[in-house]
């Protein structure tokens, strides 16, 4: 009986370890795409204008 508790114990360990695990590999993710997205858009946004201005100084 008490091993089959502690292998049932260290499933459901694993299982809430990996649900955790997920969890925070979501929110870290989340949380590193809300620091870098704004960045990586106004970086982007100028290289467009610059690329617009370009095309129009050429023409």
């Amino acid at each position: 009986m008490s091993k089959l508790h502690s292998i049932f114990s260290i499933k459901f360990f694993q299982k809430k370890m990996t649900k955790k695990f997920i969890a925070y590999f979501f929110i870290g993710f989340l949380v590193i795409s809300s620091i870098t997205l704004p960045g990586t858009i106004f970086n982007y946004s100028r290289v467009l204008a610059a690329n617009s201005s370009n095309q129009t100084e050429k023409c």
